[in-house]
Parts: C-alpha cells; structure tokens; sequence
C-alpha cells in the first residue's frame, strides 16, 4: 500500500485491550507528512515528540534557550510581528533575562531598541520586530 501510515509509538503492558496497539501514527502526504497522537504522555516524552515533529518539519524556534517559565506568543502581520513575552515564575522567583533573536521595539517601554529583556516574576514583555522573519528566522525579501 502505497504511503501506508506506520506506528511511531505503541502502548505498553497495563493498558488492557490497547497493549501493543499503536498510540502515534504518521505517514508521508504531499510536501511533508501527517502524524496523529492519540494517547497522553509524560512530560518527557511529550517534549521529545514535539522537538522530533518540529525538527521533521524544519520549523525552527524563534526564540532559543528560554528560561522554562517563560512563554512566548507571536502575532504576526504584513509589516511586523509582536511577541508578548510571559513570566510565569510566582512571586520571590528571581527575574530572567531573555537575550531576543534580533533588535526589537520594547512596546511597554517608550518603543526604545533591545537586544534583551529582563522579565520580573509573573512579568510581561511586549515587543514588536519590524522585519517579518519566515518559520527558519530569516529575513524575509520585501
């Protein structure tokens, strides 16, 4: 069968009628390919799943090496894109700094240029990057 899905995980022992059955399923279609979880894992293994799906699919982060408590949220438009830059660490934490993939616009902070932002506990940034950078972080042509 051509383009047949193949099983990338499979339940183990304990799980009663789904033992050995497959639990992420994928298969190639078109330029890349689609896979399907159907099962809960452990942290660990979540990450693993989702750093070999992101590596698969060449997306690169925009953003490496964040502090583990800090998220990031990208909005995007035609000219620039914002990030807003979320500390989720509870109060006595101490603050983090975020070195940013390039110079962007520190929005909350009179729009001055910055290379990195310190984020305080449950702290928020809001920056704005005038040159749209594809999935990979490269610049795009305008």
């Amino acid at each position: 069968m051509r383009n047949a899905a193949e099983a990338l995980l499979r339940y183990g022992k304990a799980n009663g009628w789904l033992d050995g059955q497959p639990a992420m399923i994928s298969r190639p279609l078109g330029k890349g390919r689609i896979s399907y979880l159907g099962a809960v894992l452990d942290p660990e293994l979540m990450r693993r799943v989702v750093e070999w799906a992101t590596q698969d699919a060449g997306v690169k982060a925009e953003f490496e090496a964040l502090p583990e408590d800090v998220e990031v949220c990208r909005r995007t438009g035609s000219r620039h894109s914002v990030f807003v830059l979320i500390r989720h660490g509870g109060h006595g934490a101490k603050t983090e700094t975020v070195t940013l993939p390039a110079a962007m616009r520190d929005v909350l902070h009179d729009g001055r240029l910055i290379d990195k932002v310190t984020l305080e506990p449950e702290g928020v940034a809001v920056l704005e990057d005038d040159m749209p950078r594809t999935a990979a972080g490269e610049e795009r042509a305008k």
